[in-house]
């Protein structure tokens, strides 16, 4: 059974300052992922988002994508289970995402963390020279 929305929304305080916004993307939930490994929760934050256009850019059957919404709203309450401090954005909340650029810079924005790290511990910067860069792990790219 897939948790509802407002049960994803009790969380431990966010942190008055964050320092590294953890990227979990929906393929990686992955309790042992070294991202998670160091997470500060006096000054770190798990991000995750569902996203319309993660549902709709490759055709899926609304079960599998039930299944993979189910996943990570699962994992999203595991990670609070653990005292990690996690925004989590639920398709059927009260705000809905279209893609993970448009939250992710709006989260990114409000927030204003030191890193984002992704879930292999890669950090993303705008010294990077593109995003695949970053994904295929070709450059470092450091803190803003």
């Amino acid at each position: 059974m897939m948790p509802k929305p407002e049960a994803l929304q009790n969380t431990p305080p966010l942190p008055a300052r964050v320092r590294n916004l953890v990227i979990v993307l929906g393929d990686q939930l992955d309790l042992q992922s070294s991202a998670l490994q160091d997470v500060d929760p006096a000054q770190d934050l798990v991000w995750m988002a569902e996203v319309t256009e993660e549902s709709t850019h490759l055709w899926s059957s609304k079960q599998r994508i039930a299944v993979f919404l189910s996943a990570m709203r699962h994992f999203a309450n595991d990670l609070r289970a653990q005292g990690l401090p996690l925004i989590y954005t639920a398709l059927d909340g009260p705000h809905r995402p279209t893609s993970l650029g448009v939250e992710l810079a709006r989260t990114i924005t409000q927030l204003q963390p030191t890193m984002q790290l992704m879930p292999h511990r890669l950090p993303i910067s705008p010294e990077c020279k593109t995003k695949r860069w970053v994904m295929e792990g070709r450059s470092w790219c450091g803190s803003f």
